[in-house]
């Protein structure tokens, strides 16, 4: 499927110096520690969702200034490696790709029936299911979330290496 190209976006864009090798529509983390206060930037990686700086306009080796894309709309940005549908919530994954970020997943604990605490007072068998409690504050306990930087949302669809059209947004 051809993308479509979009006239008079209204995009924003900030500088930043590469700390490595990046090419053109990578998506594009902040490098934490002493570095971080030359703004570097390094190509997106699963392991570091929550550093999410945008997509790369233009490719620029080690040391460069390159133009980061933080709000507006990208075409060709590459899916890693799970189908994306138009609409999807988008994350950075290894190699500048993008990967959906749809889902809250349990921390391997399986809901099964039987009782929890639900802000000091245990609860009636069914009504909350598994090992996840509720603490007095309202958060789950037991479960882990998915957490992160969201990079945006999908404007097309698309699997495993295909470039899509992303409305970068860093929510």
């Amino acid at each position: 499927m051809a993308l479509l190209k979009i006239k008079n976006q209204g995009n924003i864009k900030q500088v930043f110096v590469a700390a490595m090798t990046i090419s053109d529509l990578a998506t594009v983390e902040l490098s934490p520690g002493a570095a971080s206060a030359l703004r570097q930037v390094t190509m997106g990686s699963d392991s570091n969702p929550h550093l999410a700086a945008g997509v790369a306009r233009g490719g620029v080796s080690s040391g460069d200034l390159v133009h980061i894309l933080t709000h507006g709309f990208a075409s060709g940005v590459v899916v890693a490696t799970s189908a994306v549908q138009a609409g999807d919530r988008l994350q950075i994954a290894t190699s500048g790709r993008v990967n959906p970020f749809n889902t809250i997943t349990p921390a391997g604990y399986p809901l099964v029936s039987g009782g929890g605490l639900v802000s000091g007072l245990q609860a009636a068998s069914g009504i909350i299911s598994g090992y996840a409690t509720v603490n007095i504050s309202g958060a789950f306990v037991g479960t882990a979330y998915n957490t992160g930087r969201v990079l945006g949302r999908a404007l097309t669809s698309g699997g495993s290496g295909i470039g899509i059209q992303v409305l970068v947004t860093l929510e």
